[in-house]
This record gives C-alpha cells, sequence and structure tokens, in this order.
C-alpha cells in the first residue's frame, strides 16, 4: 500500500506545478480511467478522443452558442469518448474469444460464433471511426459557428453526438446479447 502511495505522490513532488508534469499526471489518469490494454493497436483511438474532448471544451468555452448548446456539446462529447473506451474494451474481449475459438476448436458451432465475433469487431470499429469523425468535426464546425453566428449547426452537431452515441449504445447491446446467448449455449452443454 504504501509503495503505490509513493508511486503516485513522487510524480508529484518531483515534477510539481509544470506544464509537463499536467500532462504526465493526466496521462497516467487516462490509463487508469480506462485501463484498456495496453498492446492493442486501437489505444490510439481512445487517447486521440480524450485529447479531442480537450479541445471541444476549450473551443465550447470560448464560443458564442447558447449555455444549453455548449452543456450538452461538452456532455455528449464526454459520452462519446466513455462509449469509445467501452467499445475498445469489447474489441479486446471479442478477439480474445475469437482467437480462442479459432485456435482450439473445430465445433462448427463454435466456428460460426467466432465468425460472428468477427462481424462484431469490424461493426465495432466502424463505429469507433465513425464517432472519432464526429469528434474531429465538431471543433472546427464551432469555430466555423463563432464566425457565422448560426445556432442552427450547433444543433447539427448536437444531433451528430446524439446519433453516435446511439450507435455505440446499439453496438454495445448487441455485444450483449451475443455474451448472453454465448453464456446460456455454454450452460446448456
Amino acid at each position: 500500500m504504501l509503495d503505490g502511495l509513493f508511486v503516485l505522490i513522487l510524480p508529484l513532488i518531483v515534477i510539481g506545478g509544470s506544464f509537463a508534469g499536467f500532462y504526465l499526471l493526466r496521462a497516467m489518469s487516462l490509463t487508469n480511467e480506462y485501463s484498456l490494454p495496453r498492446h492493442m493497436k486501437e489505444n490510439q483511438m481512445a487517447y486521440d478522443a480524450e485529447r479531442l474532448l480537450d479541445e471541444i471544451e476549450a473551443v465550447v468555452k470560448q464560443s458564442s452558442t447558447p449555455s444549453a448548446a455548449r452543456q450538452s456539446l461538452t456532455r455528449q462529447s464526454r459520452e462519446v469518448c466513455d462509449h469509445i473506451a467501452s467499445a475498445l474494451w469489447k474489441l479486446y474481449h471479442l478477439r480474445r474469444v475469437r482467437q480462442m475459438a479459432e485456435h482450439h476448436y473445430a465445433n462448427a458451432n463454435i466456428r460460426q460464433a467466432a465468425a460472428e465475433a468477427r462481424e462484431m469487431e469490424d461493426r465495432l470499429l466502424i463505429e469507433i471511426n465513425r464517432s472519432l469523425e464526429v469528434l474531429f468535426y465538431i471543433p472546427v464546425s464551432l469555430m466555423r459557428v463563432d464566425q457565422a453566428h448560426r445556432d442552427n449547426v450547433a444543433d447539427r452537431l448536437i444531433t451528430d453526438l446524439s446519433e453516435a452515441n446511439q450507435r455505440l449504445r446499439e453496438v454495445a447491446a448487441t455485444y450483449n446479447e451475443m455474451r448472453q446467448y454465448s453464456y446460456s449455449a455454454s450452460s446448456a452443454r
């Protein structure tokens, strides 16, 4: 326990209030917050989403859009980041299950489950990429809104974020259904 506390406090003492220290501590908290497997090549997606959220929050603070729209943009952007991290975890688990099924079992039902897992992996990656595209689009669009002073673009951004969140929720629900199906199939044996 004391060793863990020392590891957490030592960077604070060494780097103090420096600007680089802030980003180092933030990076440490990102790893702890999402606890994504370090060897996944898609981890950059979660990191990019988090950096984009920082940019969105900075642009939103300076934006002339109505307060309610700013709050909604910030909240939904955070939700997209959380959903991306959740989808990456699901992707990780799907890959593990699929790899076990492909390498260790010749049963046709298990092979079918592996094929379904592969399809779900592809859908998850498509939705994660779509969500990142929406996040990339928001800061630029908000700056455009400030230049044009139009509220309808902010409403469209909110709608885009809402749709991205809904798609990620649907993929997560499909994943949960597949997981329940695999549990029920394995318990029936």
